[in-house]
């Protein structure tokens, strides 16, 4: 698959998972010790903005998406129990694995 293909999945998915509702009941909550809004905010901004620059991203924005990844791995297990919750914390942590990983196949 080429590169501009990966983009164009991974645009279609980022947009289907901003069309899901935060999860009810978990905005302001910590899990593992990570504010969840503040996770979900920061792979959000990085890949739109790796999105709307066809690709790309700065370092500083690089440096964010590592971090709100680690976040993730920590927050995904810890919520193990609740399925829904889980399952958009994941989704949020694939896509943000999918934009890493496009960049380390250049």
């Amino acid at each position: 698959m080429s590169r501009q293909e990966r983009i164009e999945r991974i645009a279609y998915r980022y947009e289907r998972s901003r069309q899901r509702r935060f999860p009810r009941g978990w905005a302001g909550r910590d899990v593992a010790d990570v504010c969840l809004v503040t996770a979900k905010s920061a792979v959000d901004a990085c890949v739109s903005t790796w999105l709307k620059n066809g690709g790309e991203l700065d370092d500083k924005r690089w440096d964010q998406l590592s971090i709100a990844l680690e976040w993730l791995d920590r927050v995904v297990p810890a919520l193990a129990a609740e399925k829904i919750v889980v399952r958009y914390f994941k989704e949020t942590r694939d896509i943000g694995l999918l934009v890493w990983e496009c960049d380390l196949d250049i």
